[in-house]
């Protein structure tokens, strides 16, 4: 006969908030892996069912920049860097959980950008011209906003004692 594991004490909820249901939080490394790798899975998977659709590129390009931000922003809103507290939400500038992180995301971002540029070549076509300005457009709004997040975390940092 086994005994039964002690549970985890839980965090008493404030006065009022007995419907609140507690936040959902993405730690382990391989989790956000797995986030990405769906995230990545989905917008294959649109991008398939969107041409397969004959839906013009401009139209497609909204929906999967849409899409792009989406994650972007409920990945930010979920993960959390070890040793950050899970309870309390994170204020709205913040994407990463560390300044590191969110300049190497940045960089990464921005290279991918620039390689996909150079790798059009003279094969782009006019009607394919503001499809690609939208798609760098909302990259250079991610990366501006990851700069910015750590930016911001390297002076709070600093401001601690």
């Amino acid at each position: 006969m086994s005994i039964p594991a002690p549970r985890a004490p839980r965090i008493p909820k404030p006065p009022g908030t007995h419907f609140m249901v507690d936040p959902v939080r993405i730690r382990s490394r391989w989790l956000k892996a797995g986030y990405v790798g769906a995230y990545l899975l989905v917008g294959f998977t649109l991008g398939r069912v969107l041409n397969a659709l004959e839906v013009p590129s401009l139209l497609s390009q909204l929906i999967a920049s849409a899409v792009f931000v989406t994650a972007i922003v409920v990945g930010a809103r979920i993960f959390r860097a070890r040793g950050e507290d899970p309870i309390p939400p994170r204020p709205w500038w913040q994407l990463t959980g560390r300044p590191k992180a969110g300049f190497v995301i940045a960089a990464l971002l921005a290279s991918a950008d620039v390689m996909t540029w150079l790798g059009q070549g003279p094969e782009l076509s006019a009607d394919d011209v503001p499809v690609w300005i939208l798609n760098s457009a909302v990259s250079a709004m991610v990366v501006v906003a990851y700069v910015r997040s750590s930016i911001l975390l390297r002076r709070r940092a600093g401001a601690l004692p």
